[in-house]
């Protein structure tokens, strides 16, 4: 899954040897202890992990859990720093203009690297080229709760309840193109319908919002649905998954609920600037699937609310395109942009 350590290092060290006998064996030996010492001394001072939110929230509870666990592994300190504001703009940029060494390193979500791209097209810099995957974490499963007097609880009575009243049914969201705003176009597409978006500074006041009965929907984290459902301040309609989560097997999904090929996922992962040497790469790429698979971090990102990812730098890099193009395609079918 992983490659092998430092092929960049390795390349680097052949072409490095080509030339005269002398001059081969010479440069051969330099350049072989030169990469060797590269690759080992990484990381030697402390390093930056900069999440585009704000602190306190699971995203960011799966990113100290992380950066704790690389500290232990990689003996230097693995700090988390928030630079939130602009949808997650603010804190991407700030990766994007940092040096490409390793040492700031991009804790994103599926809303900035998936979806702003298509939304926010004049951010200066293209997010699908800019950046280079390191590592996934895991997906956040989610469900579309309902207010607690909602009249419906089925997917086919809500439809039928939205088509008898076009823009009437109400569902929240943390922002103008957030993921929580896609889920309820999303729905809108798949079973024709026409809905109101009610957008919200934050997913805070979202739920609020929810559990008092000012809108009708919202997508919610399935460990805080569950608790509200139960304490009666929410209903749950579906999971937001393309297929039922291990974790929570009675909740069904959407696409069972009458919204076929429904896929409304978060998740999150490491990235670095590009150009970031291999071998800084790799070793990350190690460290963190390491965590995320040891019985620590498994109970350390379950307790927040993750499904665990264990795919590789390749593969991680191929779930994100193959996301960015699935929102690109809703975003410009439904003409959805911010200027």
């Amino acid at each position: 899954m992983y490659p092998p350590l430092s092929p960049a290092s390795i390349r680097a060290a052949a072409a490095a040897c080509r030339g005269s006998r002398l001059r081969r064996l010479l440069l051969c030996a330099l350049s072989a202890v030169a990469f060797s010492a590269a690759a080992q001394e990484y990381p030697n001072k402390p390093v930056k992990i900069i999440v585009a939110y704000k602190a306190g929230g699971p995203m960011d509870a799966g990113a100290r859990a992380v950066a704790a666990g690389l500290t232990k592994a990689l003996g230097q300190p693995f700090v988390v720093e928030n630079k939130t504001g602009a949808a997650g703009r603010i804190g991407t940029e700030a990766v994007y203009r940092s040096k490409a060494d390793g040492y700031t390193l991009m804790y994103a979500i599926a809303d900035q690297l998936v979806i702003n791209p298509h939304i926010f097209p004049d951010v200066g810099y293209d997010v699908a080229t800019a950046f280079e995957p390191v590592a996934p974490v895991g997906r956040m499963p989610q469900v579309v709760a309902l207010a607690p007097a909602f009249s419906e609880t089925t997917g086919q009575g809500l439809i039928r309840k939205a088509k008898a009243s076009p823009g009437k049914v109400s569902y929240a969201s943390w922002g103008v193109g957030s993921l929580a705003h896609l889920s309820g176009v999303m729905m809108e597409q798949i079973a024709g319908l026409e809905l109101l978006h009610v957008p919200y500074q934050g997913g805070a006041p979202a739920q609020q919002a929810l559990m008092a009965g000012q809108v009708d929907m919202l997508l919610v984290q399935v460990p805080y649905a569950e608790a509200q459902a139960k304490a009666g301040r929410m209903k749950i309609l579906g999971l937001s998954s393309p297929k039922r989560n291990a974790q929570y097997p009675q909740i069904p999904t959407l696409d069972e609920r009458g919204f076929p090929g429904y896929s409304a996922e978060t998740w999150s992962g490491f990235l670095v600037p590009k150009g970031t040497p291999a071998a800084v790469k790799n070793t990350l790429a190690r460290a963190i699937h390491d965590f995320v698979t040891s019985p620590t971090g498994q109970a350390q990102l379950r307790d927040i609310g993750f499904e665990v990812m264990t795919e590789g730098p390749a593969e991680f890099g191929a779930f994100i395109r193959t996301e960015y193009d699935r929102w690109g395609k809703l975003v410009r079918e439904r003409h959805i942009m911010m200027q």
